[in-house]
């Protein structure tokens, strides 16, 4: 039985809920009617969807602190950014955002940035200092597949196929052995060979399953299947049973429940008005019930 809802975890899940479900299909041994990548790609759709639902709501869980060292005043952001809260020097003080027009001719100053890409960029060069980010994050995109390789010490080798390919992508993330229901941490990743350093590390065989585990708040996990199984039934042409409006009050009522289960607002909040109000229900989460 796997320790958390990981990414193998959610695959079942999901070709349960649309009706196709067999081992061979989850592993990839057959192909089926509707393709793992393409699922994979919806779990993953499922999970931005809940995340824009509770950065609104519970703001504080996706608060993040990272120490930045500056290569000529270019500052590099985490895998898992999403916005700027406070940008500070070695000094503790702010570092303001300026817009590109508005840079200086005359040297610049190291108490002014702007965003470029996956960087910010002092205007001042020649900066190499640790500078201090507090950021929004979100999460980071999940696969399943099976080891290439045995373990070797603490590297795992991820299917190159499917990785990321951005190194450190994964850093911060909780990775499952579904044969052995074994969870590590990811500590480093080298996107050119697929090798994922793990903090515990142990035994790890090569055809061995693997699911990375979503970055939302455990509580919410369970919203991430019922999602996706949704938004396929809804789109997908070769799926005859789409959602009755049923389908959708009972989504509702599991989203309400997660939320009340992990929040920072007080017990008298009413959840079922925050969700709902002012919206007809079938149109809640942009897909209209038959």
């Amino acid at each position: 039985m796997p320790t958390y809802a990981n990414a193998y975890r959610l695959l079942e899940e999901v070709r349960y809920g649309i009706g196709e479900y067999s081992d061979a299909l989850v592993s990839g041994m057959l192909p089926g009617t509707h393709r793992n990548e393409y699922l994979m790609n919806e779990i993953n759709r499922a999970q931005m969807l809940i995340y824009a639902l509770a950065l609104d709501r519970i703001p504080g869980e996706f608060l993040k602190k990272a120490d930045l060292t500056g290569v000529d005043s270019v500052f590099t952001l985490p895998a898992d950014f999403a916005q700027v809260i406070i940008f500070k020097n070695e000094r503790k003080l702010k570092v303001e955002r300026i817009n590109v027009d508005r840079l200086s001719r005359s040297g610049g100053s190291d108490r002014l940035y702007y965003r470029m890409g996956n960087t910010l960029i002092l205007e001042k060069s020649g900066v190499t200092d640790t500078y201090e980010l507090w950021y929004r994050s979100r999460p980071r995109q999940i696969h399943t597949s099976r080891f290439l390789a045995d373990n070797a010490v603490n590297d795992l080798a991820l299917d190159t196929a499917k990785i990321a390919r951005i190194d450190d992508y994964y850093n911060g993330m909780k990775i499952e052995n579904i044969n052995l229901n074994k969870v590590d941490t990811i500590s480093d990743f080298v996107a050119a060979t697929g090798l994922a350093t793990v903090v515990t590390g142990g035994t790890h065989n090569k055809g061995d399953f693997y699911g990375l585990v979503p970055e939302l708040p455990e509580p919410l996990h369970i919203l991430i299947s019922a999602k996706a199984i949704l938004n396929i039934r809804s789109t997908s042409p070769v799926i005859k049973s789409k959602p009755t409006k049923a389908d959708f009050e009972l989504y509702n009522d599991l989203l309400v429940t997660a939320f009340e289960a992990y929040s920072d607002y007080e017990e008298d909040v009413d959840f079922e008005e925050i969700f709902t109000d002012n919206m007809p229900p079938a149109r809640q989460w942009g897909i209209v019930a038959e």
